[in-house]
């Protein structure tokens, strides 16, 4: 009996230790290097490639969110408030909700009034793939160059973005 079942653990063992590592170590690369290729939803629906939607020689702020989550709407209030120290920002918002709560989201929060944002459903779950984040609101900050800078999660403030994206020292 302990010989069929060592090598049977041995081998479960050896399984869990490469899915711990691949899972930790895929996660965070992408965070501390350029910024990935993610595609998503608009609100007509169309798969959009985020690439395209960036304006050239401008820092990006990639935000992850939830529309049920308090610490996002609270962002979103602060955006509105804030929204000129933010004027010269890609500001992308990604949700794995549907487009309708979405889209709900951005009319309820006044988000049109930020014209260098756009909203759009994370369709194919890249952000949680890429990131490995906990909580919401998840956001990282990538300069000019599309490099990274910092990353935030759940309790940050826009004035958090701002001398990140003013000092472009990466974490």
């Amino acid at each position: 009996m302990k010989r069929v079942l060592a090598p049977f653990l041995g081998t479960v063992l050896v399984l869990a230790t490469m899915l711990y590592v691949s899972r930790y170590s895929s996660n965070a690369s992408p965070t501390r290097g350029d910024l990935p290729q993610i595609f998503f939803l608009q609100k007509d629906s169309i798969q959009t490639e985020l690439f395209t939607v960036l304006t050239e020689n401008q820092p990006v702020v990639l935000v992850f969110f939830n529309s049920t989550c308090d610490h996002c709407q609270e962002f979103a209030r602060e955006l509105i408030m804030k929204k000129r120290l933010l004027q010269n920002v890609s500001i992308i918002m990604l949700s794995a909700e549907s487009l309708k709560i979405v889209h709900d989201f951005y009319v309820s929060n006044s988000l049109s009034e930020i014209k260098n944002l756009v909203t759009g459903k994370d369709h194919l779950a890249k952000g949680q793939q890429l990131f490995g984040f906990e909580s919401y609101p998840f956001c990282v900050v990538y300069n000019e160059k599309r490099q990274f800078i910092r990353s935030f999660q759940r309790n940050f403030n826009v004035d958090s973005l701002v001398i990140s994206i003013q000092s472009g020292k990466r974490d």
